[in-house]
């Protein structure tokens, strides 16, 4: 029989509260009256086993939720604060990370199980939804990727996000990163965008309780913050997930490959993104040639999604450099990408490949799609 301990209680909290989330027609309060989730309590009981070296934990609690959001973004916030209180075990757990996405919520996108597949059900309701809320992430591929810097020894102490929308993934992340910094440094997340228009003040007030913030791209801010006047990188963590043409994937690469140590993209392998009328191939594209100028062992890829043909979404990782460092390519010249495998038929404009030359997409300035569908 398994004894009642202050861990074992705390254990039973945190699962109780994650199944409150998964029920989002209740209303905040109530969830929260109901549970037993007492973040001191847990913060007490794990103070030796939180995987910060010094650091204390950025204030977001029960009460604090209850305090500063609303009920549209009560499943935000208390992900975040599950996953600042999670044991270092639970944060190499990738089904607690997934059941931590799907209980935050995904986007509440118009094509569904087509960008979702079987995870579509847990996207947030119509009625509570809008564009300032839920992630575009599927939570087997957030879960692992997040798994994989989890497991690196190397802390995390700043952290870049090229393209947010709402900034909910934003906030997810840094929550986790938060738990990689070391006791010397503080953390710190930017939330970079073109526009804050899509991200709302409860979600902003999230953000700047882990240290976060938003920067908007064309400020002299983001400018100093990316200038190169130091001699390494400034950022831990690059995560681009910007305009989704292959050009424009392909500047953003260039303006931080020298800023960040190691960097993340979104969309690797989304068919959406590579048929799209004048994005090129885009992100695919692009990754697709990033990994053919760089060392295979830098490369990591998390793309699985039960559920979807052609696929979609995915995550890439790009180590850094052994000669330098950060996200440069290995490759003295920037290598075009094959783009021959899997040809249906005897040439390579037979079958798929046919009306994907075809969709409009290759006529888009130079690109690799373009380039093979003209061969």
């Amino acid at each position: 029989m398994l004894r009642s301990t202050p861990e074992v209680t705390s254990m039973l909290a945190v699962t109780a509260s994650l199944l409150a989330l998964a029920r989002p027609d209740r209303k905040f309060h109530h969830s929260f009256r109901h549970s037993k989730f007492r973040f001191a309590d847990i913060m007490e009981n794990r103070k030796n086993d939180l995987c910060l070296d010094g650091n204390s934990l950025p204030t977001v609690t029960e009460s604090w939720c209850r305090g500063q959001v609303g009920d549209d973004h009560s499943s935000l916030c208390l992900g975040v604060a599950t996953i600042l209180n999670a044991t270092c075990a639970e944060l190499l757990d990738e089904e607690f990370l997934q059941q931590v996405v799907r209980r935050v919520g995904l986007a509440n996108d118009f094509r569904g199980a087509r960008i979702f597949g079987a995870e579509a059900n847990h996207m947030r309701l119509a009625a509570t939804n809008t564009i300032k809320g839920g992630m575009f992430q599927d939570p087997h591929q957030l879960a692992a990727a997040l798994v994989h810097f989890g497991r690196s020894p190397i802390p995390i102490r700043t952290y870049l996000e090229l393209g947010v929308l709402s900034a909910w993934t934003n906030a997810i992340i840094s929550a986790f990163f938060a738990r990689k910094a070391d006791g010397r440094h503080e953390f710190h997340s930017y939330a970079v965008d073109v526009s804050a228009q899509w991200i709302s003040k409860p979600t902003l007030t999230i953000l700047s309780a882990l240290n976060g913030s938003y920067v908007d791209r064309a400020s002299q801010t983001y400018k100093q913050m990316i200038a190169e006047t130091q001699t390494s990188p400034r950022f831990d963590v690059c995560f681009i997930d910007a305009d989704h043409s292959y050009d424009s994937v392909r500047a953003d690469y260039e303006e931080l490959k020298r800023r960040c140590v190691r960097m993340m993209f979104h969309d690797v392998v989304d068919f959406d993104c590579f048929v799209f009328h004048s994005w090129g191939g885009g992100v695919p594209a692009f990754w697709a040639e990033l990994v053919s100028n760089v060392n295979r062992s830098r490369v990591n890829e998390f793309t699985a999604q039960p559920g979807i043909f052609p696929p979609v979404l995915g995550i890439g990782v790009l180590s850094p450099s052994s000669a330098t460092g950060d996200g440069q390519a290995d490759s003295s010249t920037w290598q075009r990408a094959p783009m021959g495998a899997g040809f249906y038929g005897s040439t390579p404009k037979a079958g798929l490949y046919k009306w994907l030359c075809n969709t409009g997409a290759a006529r888009a300035k130079s690109t690799p799609l373009q380039v093979f569908c003209e061969s």
